[in-house]
């Protein structure tokens, strides 16, 4: 009787632990299929290819200058190195004092250019001195320039113009490169069929607004009774756009 009871006992056993493997190969097979579901799902949906059309246009903008940017100063030779300086030294002290007491202020005269050399051929010393100055009161530049020749100027390298606060052009400039570039995108949906929608791109180039300038190495000269003309044009302020329009069929 005891080893009857004994056997079915450890059939009883056996049996529980073949179900208790089953069940945890189950556990297993199942957790490795929602792990699998998991990361399948939470890969990113392929991405679409992005349609539309691209284009690039410009804009420009144009207005009167209202700064001068004038070159000027004074050469001078001697056989002597002293006097030389002496002479260099009083004359440009002479137009700075005259540029001065026409309103240009000091931090708007610069020295840009002081040259010593000694001319072998003609046993010289030659100084040269420079300054650049800025006239911001653009309609005095031709009495400026005329003031300075007559206090001792006697060499103008170029005078240039600009604008100084160019901020209210350049926003009317890339207003106009926007209207531009979805007038050409507009062309270019009606061609394809296809309706154009919003700019989904917008890149802006360089700015550019090349400066007005007279040929270097002018020397101006003046008569009591007549004033230097100087004109100083208009100047224009440019901008570039890339712009990606969406479209519809």
């Amino acid at each position: 009787m005891w080893h009857l009871i004994k056997r079915n006992l450890t059939q009883a056993i056996l049996l529980l632990l073949a179900v208790a493997a089953i069940s945890y190969g189950l556990f297993i097979t199942r957790a490795s299929t929602v792990k699998d579901q998991d990361i399948q799902s939470s890969d990113p949906a392929p991405s679409k290819l992005s349609s539309g059309i691209t284009v690039t246009a410009e804009g420009e903008a144009v207005a009167r200058p209202d700064t001068a940017y004038l070159n000027l100063g004074f050469q001078t030779e001697n056989t002597s190195l002293e006097a030389a300086r002496e002479e260099a030294a009083k004359q440009m002290n002479n137009i700075l004092d005259k540029i001065k007491q026409l309103g240009v202020k000091e931090k708007d005269i610069q020295t840009t250019n002081y040259s010593i050399w000694y001319d072998q051929e003609r046993r010289v010393f030659v100084i040269n001195n420079n300054v650049s100055v800025t006239i911001r009161n653009i309609e005095s530049s031709s009495n400026i320039l005329d003031e300075a020749i007559k206090a001792g100027a006697n060499y103008v390298s170029g005078i240039s113009f600009g604008i100084e606060n160019k901020s209210e052009l350049e926003k009317q400039a890339r207003q106009r490169a926007m209207e531009n570039a979805r007038e050409k995108a507009q062309q270019l949906a009606q061609a394809a069929g296809v309706t154009l929608g919003l700019p989904v791109y917008i890149s802006e180039g360089a700015v550019s607004n090349p400066p007005i300038v007279l040929p270097a190495g002018v020397e101006a000269r003046s008569a009591a009774d007549v004033s230097t003309p100087i004109e100083p044009g208009s100047m224009k302020v440019t901008i570039s756009v890339q712009v990606t329009f969406s479209t519809n069929r």
